[in-house]
């Protein structure tokens, strides 16, 4: 595999261990290609680290996204508290570097005010165009993960989180500076007996994948897990199980594949709904010092934007649609000349000036609330009177709910065909 290499300058900006030597990690998968305009680019990496940008050359995680044309980047274990001042100082750099750029950063509580290091944390951020489809965002509290959900076609969407999972285990004795000891000690404040930081997130991560489903968003996944699945990490397992996640990588590829410098597993990942597959183009991981300055490599993958977006095509529709939609012009104004004329023969203005009068004298009294819930009550009935009127001019009639639901079972039946 060919990746898109950067400036030379980074091989010596590596430092590694004279007493342990490690072995260079070659790119493994698809061949990394330009990008065309049809195609959404997101990679992730562990930085081990983000950058300080204050009058620094240009940091290696910005120059890899500016060189490798990528849209959305996902970044874990930034080691950053990401004051106020530190995100400011972020996004104004790559508001300069990019034409639009939002970022979303996470890391864990901070009770000092001039520290600039903290374990752990992640940071995701969208550039260009697909910036125009973000409809929502959060981070955990801990620091642990964040997100964004992508508004597509037929109510439905994207959700895309990126995420760090702790290495330690509770018996590995980790010190008071780790990002295992700050997530304890914040579970234990909420309750948690014997917290497990490692499976808690993975609990945390699928009750957030399971709420956005809920809601139409598909997800998608980029987290250092610390922990290769397919051997000895049933818990990592058990989640792509219970989350309903799968690895396109994995699918496509079986050879045993590495992506940290002093490891010999796979630990970096990109999951997905399965559902997002077929919107695959190319997928992979690149070789060292291709992507960002880091003991982990980059990992990416190339979707096709159109069919990502597009949602379920033979999704079956509600049995009543929407009578009048707001980009009807001359629907709207069919509505507003029939709701005043209808307004005007019940004679609502004088009426409700009388109700105000009544209000002013006698305030809230059991009478006038009353008076106030009569006319409310005719008022929507005349508003609904009216919309079905005027909606129904442009359908015709409406089918009948027994020819609805049968059509209904139709277009599920040719889905469940369509699925694997």
């Amino acid at each position: 595999m060919t990746g898109l290499h950067l400036y030379q300058r980074k091989l010596t900006e590596q430092v590694f261990s004279v007493t342990s030597p490690v072995a260079n990690i070659d790119a493994v998968g698809d061949t990394l290609t330009a990008k065309t305009n049809s195609t959404l680019r997101l990679a992730f990496q562990n930085i081990h680290g983000a950058s300080d940008l204050r009058g620094w050359p240009i940091p290696s995680e910005v120059e890899a996204m500016e060189e490798l044309e990528i849209d959305i980047m996902g970044m874990a274990e930034t080691n950053k508290p990401w004051t106020l001042q530190q995100k400011a100082l972020y996004d104004a750099y790559m508001q300069k570097r990019f034409r639009t750029s939002r970022t979303n950063y996470t890391a864990a509580p901070n009770e000092e005010r001039n520290k600039t290091y903290q374990p752990g944390g992640n940071l995701l951020t969208a550039n260009g165009e697909i910036t125009a489809r973000i409809d929502g965002r959060g981070s955990d509290k801990w620091g642990r993960f964040c997100w964004y959900t992508f508004q597509g076609k037929r109510d439905e969407g994207v959700l895309i989180i990126v995420a760090y999972r702790v290495c330690h285990e509770k018996h590995n004795n980790p010190g008071p500076t780790t990002a295992f000891h700050q997530q304890y000690v914040e579970m234990r404040k909420i309750g948690i007996k014997d917290p497990n930081p490692r499976q808690q997130i993975l609990d945390d991560l699928c009750t957030l994948i399971s709420e956005k489903r809920d809601r139409g968003y598909r997800p998608i996944l980029m987290i250092d897990a610390n922990g290769d699945y397919t051997t000895k990490d049933k818990g990592l397992k058990n989640f792509l199980h219970k989350a309903n996640l799968c690895d396109p990588f994995r699918d496509r590829y079986k050879g045993p594949t590495r992506t940290y410098l002093h490891g010999t597993s796979r630990i970096d990942y990109i999951f997905m709904d399965s559902a997002l597959t077929q919107s695959i183009q190319r997928i992979g991981y690149l070789g060292t010092h291709e992507g960002a300055i880091s003991d982990h490599v980059m990992a990416y993958v190339d979707m096709d934007q159109k069919s990502m977006f597009a949602g379920l095509i033979h999704r079956p529709p509600h049995v009543h649609s929407r009578e009048i939609l707001i980009e009807q012009d001359d629907k709207v104004q069919a509505f507003l000349r029939a709701l005043r004329h209808q307004f005007d023969a019940h004679n609502f203005e004088h009426r409700v000036f009388a109700m105000a009068a009544q209000f002013t004298e006698h305030k809230g009294s059991a009478e006038n609330i009353s008076l106030y819930n009569k006319l409310y009550c005719q008022f929507l009935e005349i508003v609904k009177g009216v919309a079905n009127e005027v909606g129904k001019k442009k359908f015709g009639y409406m089918r009948s709910p027994v020819l609805a639901t049968a059509g209904n079972q139709v277009l599920m039946m040719r889905y469940i065909h369509d699925c694997k």
